[in-house]
Formats: C-alpha cells, structure tokens, sequence
C-alpha cells in the first residue's frame, strides 16, 4: 500500500513537474508562431501600417492559467494615403488573455481579456466625411455567400474583461466642424460576448473633457464618472440600461429604458432625469471661462431635469426620436466669497420639446427667467415655435448699473467700469424668411455716463454713451427701422463717435457717419477673442448714405459716400488662421460711391513685406450683400515672398483650443485644402525681387496675377532660377477645394539637368536620365491635371505635351548604356557627350511617350522613340546609325565576322524593365544599303561553302568531299543567320 502510493505521489509530481516545465517552455518554443500569427492577423485585417516592439512579446501560461497571457509594447497604428502622416493609435503596451486550447487545437484564436495601458487615439474626419479609423479591411459579413473567402478569420473576439489605463482621445470631425478630447480616461468592464444574452458592466471614470462644435464652446475640463449596467441580447441587437449612474461634474443623471440597432438606424425608448437637485450641481456644467472659481463659490437653490427620447433614428430615411427636456431652477442664489453682493432669485421654468420627431415642430418655451443682481433685477420670456416658420414671442427686460456688476462677478481684466445700461425688448409675430416675414418688434437700448478701463490699458474709456433701438409695428420688411442715433466715446482726450439708420429692410435703405480716432489695441481688450491679438491706430472720416438697389443697378452717384481712411502702425495676429501675424506701417485710402482708392499700404506678413495701391470697386455692394463681387485692380511691390508660409499644413493645424493644458498643445492631422474665394475679382500687377516656392528661389518676379470666380490665373510671370530663366502662364482652379485643378505652360531655358530633375517632379519622374546629364536643358512644359492634398500634382492625372531640347552635355554613369557599351564593344557609348537633342513627349495615362527624335552620342546619329511610365518602367527603342564593323566586338557579330567585311551597319537596340533596372537587348545589324545585312551575310556564307565544295573538287591530289559534308557545313554556316520568317 505504502509503495503504491509513493508510486502515485511520484507520478503526480512528476506529471506536475512536466506541466511546470510545458508552461515554462511552450511559450518559447512558439512564441515566434505566435508573432507570425499576429502579423498576419495585422495584414489580413487591418488597412494601415502597425509597428511594435517585437522584442517586447511576452508569453507566459503561469500568470492566467489556463489563458495565454500576451502582452505587447510601443505599439502605433499609422494611416495609409490621405492619411500617411497621422497616428490613429499610440500604446504603451497591451496585454491579452488568450485561450489556450484556441491556439493548440483550433482555427481561430479567441482572445478572452485586453488590457490597454496608456493609449493615445486621434480620430480624423475629413471634410469630405473620410475616417482615418476606417482601417479594417474588406468586412465579409456583407458579402454574399459566393464572394465569402473560404477560410475562417484568425482572431475570433469573445472579450469577458477589459481594462484602459490612463487613456487620451482626440476627435476631430472637420466635416461636422466638432472637436473634442477627454484625457485621463481609466476604465474597466466585463462582459461574456460568446453569449447572446449577458450583462455588460462597465466603470469609466476620466478627468478632462472638452467638446467644441462650430466653435461654440460645449464642456471644457469637464470630469465624467460612469457606472453602467447594460442588459445585451446580441441576437435582436436589444440593449437595456439597468443600474446606471452618469455624472458630468457634479451633474448626475440616470437612465432607464432601452436601444435596439435594427439593421436600418436606431430604435430607442429612454428617459432620464436628474440624480441630485443641488443648484451647485448645475453650476458645475457651466465652463470656468463664464463661472470662476467653482469650489470659492457660495450657493443656494434647487434644481430638476428630466426628458425622454423615444422613437426611431435613421440618416438615410431623415428620421429622428422625439425628445423633450425639462428644466426648472427654483430659488437659486450664488456668491463669491470675495465680493460683497449674491447673484440671486435665479428662477427658471424651460422647455425643449420635439416630442413628435419632427425638427419643424421645434418648441423653446423660456416660461420664466429672473434674476437680481444686486439691486437691478433682470426679467424674461420666451416663446419659439416652429423652424421655418417660426411663432416667436419674447419680453426683455433689463436695469443694470454697471457700477454694481463688480461687486457680483470677477472682472480680473477690468480696472473699473460705471454707467447705466437698460434693455426693453418685446418681439411677437411671426419669423418666416421664405415668406419675407418678421414679427412685431420693440427694442430700445441705452447706455449713460458709462466708463471703463481694461486692466493693462493706461487710460479710461470714458464719456460713453450709445442709443440704439429697432423697431417695426406691422411684421413687414419695408417697416423695420434700426436707428443708432448715438455712439461715442472719448479716449486720451480723443473723441470717436458714430451714428447709423437702417430701414425697409425689402430694399436697404441706409445712412452712416464715422469720425475720429480709435486705439484698436483698446478695442481687442474691451472684446478680446482667444488667439487674437491686435493694435495700432485708426483714423476715420467717413459718410455714406443709399439704397440696395441703387448698388445693384450700379448707380453709385445716387450713392453719395466720402471721406479717408488711415492706419499706423497696425499689427494683427491669429494663432489659428494667421500665426505669421501682419503688420501695416501705413495705409491710406479715400472713398468716393463707386470706389476705394488705396493711395498706400505698406506692410508685412511675417517676412514677407509688401507695397500695394490701386483701386477697389463694388466695395458697398461688398459689404451689404453676401453675393457681391469685390473687384480690385491693385500694384503689388516686395523684396521677399515666401509662398510656403500661406501654404496649408497637411501634417498639423494647432488644436481649436489654445488653454494652457498640455493636451490643447498636441496637433492633430487634417486633410487641408485652400478655398479661393469666389466673390472677389482682383488683378494684381507684381513686381517681386525674391519668391520662395517649395524648394525653389525666383528672383525678379514679374507678370499679373488674376484671382476671379475661385480661380487664379497667372499670366506672362518672368523670372530667374537654378541659373536659367522662366516664363509661366497657368491656372489654378480651387472650385472645388477638395480636389484642386491646375493648367500650366512653363518654358525653361538654360537650366542645368541635375538642378531641373531635382526640382520639377514631372521631369523627375518622366525623364529620369536628366539627372545623369551635364548641360544645360531648355524645356517646355505644356501639362495640366489634378492636385493632392499636400498640393503637389497627382502625376496619373497629368496630361499635356513637353518639349525638351539639349544643345551638347555629358552623360555619366547610365546604366542601360554601359550595357550596351559593354554587348557591342563599343567604350564610346560609356559616358559619352551628347549633343542636338531635340525631343517631344505626349504624357497621357501615367506615361510620357516621346516621338522618334535625334540624338548624337558620341560620333553617332543615334534615333530615339519610345516611353517612361509613372511607374517607373521604360519602353524604348534605339537605333544606332552607320556603325562601323570593326568597332563592333566579334561576341555580338558571331563568328561569320569575317564575312561582313569593311561595312558600316545600323543597330537597334530595345531597353526595357526600368531606368535603375534596365533590360538591354541589341538586335541584328541592319546593312547600311538598301537590303537587310541579314540576308547579305547569308548569301556570302553560301558563296562562300559553294566556293569551298567546288575547290574541293578539283583538287585531283585530295580524295573527293562527301556531299553531305558540304551540306552540314553549310547548315552550321547558314545556323549563325537566322533566317527571316
């Protein structure tokens, strides 16, 4: 008994021995399977280029027995084409569950938990609605059963547990101007997805995010904490919300009710409601740019939201749910610590309603909105209903001393502010553009005895006073009156004042003054937009008066408008449009009804300085209407111009935010395009001493410039580079912005061939043996196509005629002529000079084809024809003239040699492959008389045996020749020459 079991107690432990051992060396023994199957997984599924650390694979079976445990680091995910510069993934490292028995037995391999520490995702949406996140491959879930490949999907997904770790999202849609990102992100959740029915848990909790949408401001450093139970049934694609809590801030909400995903849009039922009904718990969602300082706030007052969305959602069918919200603010009061007055009786009753799902039906019902601040008491209602038609019916009404708001909210940019400021507006009627309606309105706006000084600025503003009020009694456009009497300010002791009416609104009748002086700098700090920064001072004398459809018709002397215009030292910069940022020393410009004379504007955009005067006209029509033309017939005069600092950066734009925080700092990658406006119509005459293009330098720029209709034209540009000189006519087309078009006639002269192949990618790319060549090239390209997105041209695209002529050079070191050197025996054709080129090339559908041209190599007349692809291959076809035999090596004449005599041939010769790889093939001499040589070397050899066989014969001391001697012999002359077909 005690031997059996030390038998079993032996065995056991070595059966346990051998598991340790298999699970210390399986691992090694296949983990260079594993990376091929994970490689091949990553080619077979995923349309972009994915790199890791291969050294990092670890495999282990100890850590998550019976699982596989992977893990993998410096993982990055890269797009392809549009999107070849831009990073969708950047992990520090992921770790897998897998199952073990997948691997050794199955087909497919199911990976059961991720880990995912420090991921970086930047999601990308073109304008034209392209994902850079689109990176799988083709999705047989939507083939039919005949296109399905035969074999199963390496990795079958069955995820019980997931896990981020300190994650950061970026998304940037352009097609839908939304932006957003959310950094910190942990979360963790479980989920058995082999089954149809499951719960899945989720916990996400992250620390900062923002949501901008057509540069309106949504959530900024918003924290969101989510715990969420969602009941799955994969099989009806059926979710329900059970346990959930959702909390944005302080902001909680709770869902109930259920989303199905049908195979066309979205079916939901949801209703939601506020979790707490704390007054703070509101405040906390509005962003620190309007409510400061959160945690110093003192607050009081209660809160309630609540709504539903219930119906069915789908893009292709136009449809939307219905939904409806709730708010209600009772009693609300808050405080800073620091100031001495409450913001406070905030009471709000408002609802959003589109319960029908339909937008038309669209409901703001502002019942009541009130609010004391301080003593001034604030008062509103408001009533919309409807979109195209709207049903509108608002009262405003406003007492603020302004003396007071300092007392109440945190002005850190404002040393001191006073006045009194009163609103009163009634609106009710109907809003109808279509049918050219507008409701009754009553508005009269006053400001008296105001005063302000920002912060940084060294004087007051003061003496402000403004009168304004709009008004129409009927809901007519002809009736609509808007009046500002009075707007003046003085500043330093310089007065600034202006005045202005508007009516009938059907045909805009109008009258304006403007006088004085203005410090610009002091209107960027009294409204200051982020990124923005501006100065200088402007000088105004201006009276205009009119009607639109005296500007239509274009009768601009019953438009009396006059006065000037002046700036010094003006600078103005823009992080996101304008980061070189201008700055005009001097402008100077008059007015008269039908123009703007620019006397001078001198000034500079970054380096690049300019000089311009002329004239602007249809400037009114400009400013009033949204289809005029602007024209302009301007001089423009610069030492420097760098045309690389206005072209838009493919690779990064700055985020849409410019807040201190690391993550607005990173950039994300667009798609950029250049939109020419199309209500312009400018010609400018230039004259520029140095241009940098790319690569290039052009110096003594002259010729017109034309920019009409979303098109520029360039006509008659001169100027010098790489040591020749240039002439350009062409056109960009930006119609469509997305897919810019150009035209282009461009005659080169005296350009050196290795300068010319390295700086024009047609040349380039068509005529590679340019930079072989030692000479100077003169060229004509006549070419036109399609542009990319980082503007360079789409060379498939590309169409036209190009002319290229070379008087004498020296070619060195091409590979398809050494060969050819090397198969005739002739060294003249190694690095020769050449001289009289004259070639004309067509380039259609991705080739150049060029038609059969002269060229002397060396002591020869050589004949050329033949094309180079986009590709990179050639097809050609040389002729090398009136060779003489002798310089011709006996390998490629064979050993009838002899039997040519002291003629001169023609040789041709076919190279094929590409220009680094070619296949060089000479053909057989070609006689240089009438008849083929071919067939004059084959009759000498038959004079020659019937010579031999005769001369055998009568020689009386020889024995005879056997005839079928003579007859091999002649077979094996006559096997040198091929005979013809």
């Amino acid at each position: 008994m005690k031997k059996t079991l030390k038998i079993v107690l032996i065995s056991v432990g070595a059966l346990i021995g051998l598991f340790l051992l298999a699970a210390i060396l399986i691992p090694i023994f296949y983990k260079d399977e594993i990376n091929q199957a994970i490689q091949k997984a990553i080619n077979e599924q995923i349309n972009a280029t994915v790199r890791y650390e291969p050294n990092s694979l670890s495999i282990s079976l100890l850590s998550d027995f019976p699982n596989l445990s992977v893990s993998l680091e410096g993982i990055s995910i890269v797009g392809v084409g549009i999107f070849e510069k831009d990073t969708l993934l950047n992990l520090k490292k992921i770790s897998l569950g897998i199952n073990l028995a997948s691997v050794l037995l199955g087909n497919k391999i199911q990976i059961k938990k991720i880990f995912l520490e420090e991921p970086y995702v930047k999601a990308l949406v073109t304008k034209d609605g392209i994902a850079n996140y689109n990176i799988a491959k083709i999705d047989t879930s939507q083939l039919s059963s005949e296109e399905k490949p035969s074999e199963s999907a390496p990795i079958s997904i069955q995820i019980e547990k997931w896990k981020i770790e300190n994650g950061n999202v970026i998304y940037n849609d352009s097609a839908t101007a939304t932006y957003a990102q959310i950094w910190g992100v942990n979360h963790r959740g479980s989920g058995d997805f082999s089954d149809k029915i499951f719960d899945l848990k989720t916990d996400m909790r992250a620390d900062s995010m923002l949501v901008i949408q057509n540069q309106i401001t949504y959530l900024k450093k918003a924290s969101i904490d989510i715990e969420m139970t969602l009941g799955m049934n994969l099989e009806k694609m059926l979710f329900q919300f059970k346990n959930n809590s959702f909390r944005i801030n302080d902001l909680g909400l709770k869902f109930d009710g259920w989303l199905q995903m049908p195979q066309e849009g979205y079916e939901m039922d949801i209703t939601f409601q506020s979790i707490d009904n704390k007054f703070s718990s509101l405040l906390s969602m509005i962003p620190g740019v309007y409510i400061r300082d959160l945690k110093n706030l003192k607050t009081n007052g209660t809160f309630s939201l609540d709504g539903f969305v219930k119906g069915k959602y789908s893009d292709s069918l136009q449809l939307i749910p219905g939904f409806l919200v709730n708010l209600k603010i009772n009693d609300g009061m808050f405080q800073y610590q620091d100031l001495p007055t409450a913001i406070q009786n905030i009471g709000l009753d408002m609802t959003l309603d589109v319960s029908r799902g339909n937008l038309s039906d669209l409901l703001v019902d502002i019942k009541n909105f009130n609010a004391n601040l301080g003593e001034n008491p604030l008062q509103a209602k408001l009533r919309l209903k409807g979109l195209e038609t709207m049903q509108v019916d608002a009262d405003i009404n406003a007492q603020l001393n302004l003396a007071d708001v300092m007392t109440m909210y945190p002005l850190p940019s404002v040393r001191s502010l006073r006045g009194l400021y009163s609103l009163n507006l009634k609106v009710n009627g109907i809003y109808s553009e279509k049918e050219k309606k507008l409701p009754r309105i009553q508005a009269n706006m006053k400001l008296s005895q105001g005063a302000v000084q920002p912060a940084d600025y060294p004087v007051p503003v003061e003496n402000m006073e403004i009168v304004a009020s709009v008004t129409n009694t009927t809901g007519n456009l002809n009736e609509t009156y808007i009046e500002i009497p009075m707007a003046k300010m003085v500043v330093n002791g310089e007065p600034f004042q202006a005045s202005a009416k508007i009516h009938n609104l059907e045909d805009i009748t109008y009258e304006a003054k403007l006088a004085g002086k203005m410090d610009l700098e002091l209107v960027q700090k009294l409204a200051p937009i982020e990124g923005v920064l501006l100065s200088g001072k402007l000088f105004a004398d201006i009276t205009t008066k009119g009607k639109m459809s005296d500007i239509n018709a274009g009768k601009y002397d019953r438009l009396p408008t006059s006065g000037k215009f002046e700036l010094t030292n003006f600078s103005y910069s823009d992080k996101t449009y304008l980061p070189l940022g201008m700055k005009i020393s001097q402008a100077k410009m008059s007015f008269t009804p039908s123009s703007v004379q620019l006397e001078t504007l001198v000034g500079n955009i970054g380096k690049n300085d300019f000089v311009l005067n002329g004239q602007l006209s249809n400037y009114i029509a400009f400013i009033l209407s949204e289809k005029a033309i602007l024209k302009g017939n301007l001089n423009y005069r610069g030492s420097y111009f760098n045309v690389n600092d206005f072209m838009p950066k493919t690779d990064t734009v700055s985020s849409p935010t410019s807040a201190s925080s690391a993550s607005s700092k990173r950039a994300d990658s667009v798609n950029a395009s250049i939109a020419i406006p199309k209500n312009i119509d400018f010609r400018f005459d230039a004259n520029i001493q140095k241009v940098i293009y790319g690569n290039l330098e052009l110096e003594n720029l002259t010729g017109d410039v034309i920019i009409k209709d979303g098109i520029i034209s360039m006509n008659n540009l001169n100027f010098r580079s790489l040591g020749g000189s240039f002439s350009f006519n062409g056109t960009f087309n930006g119609q469509n912005p997305a897919k810019p078009s150009y035209s282009m006639n461009l005659d080169i002269k005296d350009v050196s061939c290795d300068k010319a192949y390295a700086n024009f990618a047609t040349i380039k790319l068509f005529a590679p043996i340019t930079q072989n060549i030692r000479g100077l090239l003169s060229t004509n390209l006549n070419i036109s196509g399609v542009m990319q997105s980082d503007f360079s041209p789409n060379m498939q695209s590309v169409t036209g005629t190009v002319l290229f002529n070379l008087r004498e050079g020296q070619i060195q070191d091409v590979q398809a002529l050494n060969m050819l050197g090397n198969q005739l025996g002739m060294q003249s054709l190694v690095n020769p000079r050449i001289s009289d080129v004259k070639a004309f090339g067509e380039v259609r559908d991705g080739r150049m084809f060029f038609r059969p041209f002269d060229v002397k190599i060396g002591d020869y007349k050589t004949v050329v024809s033949g094309s180079t692809g986009f590709d990179g291959t050639i097809d050609y076809s040389i002729t090398i003239r009136d060779v003489p035999i002798g310089m011709l090596a006996a390998s490629y004449l064979g050993p009838l040699a002899a039997f040519l005599g002291d003629r001169r041939v023609d040789i041709p010769v076919s190279v094929k492959g590409t220009y680094d790889k070619p296949i060089v093939a000479p053909g057989t001499p070609i006689g240089a008389g009438s008849s083929d040589l071919r067939q004059q070397t084959q009759q000498g050899a038959k004079d020659a045996i019937r010579q031999f066989a005769e001369g055998v014969k009568t020689d009386t001391s020889s024995k005879p020749v056997d005839q079928k001697v003579i007859e091999q012999g002649k077979k094996i002359i006559e096997g040198f020459f091929p005979r013809k077909p």
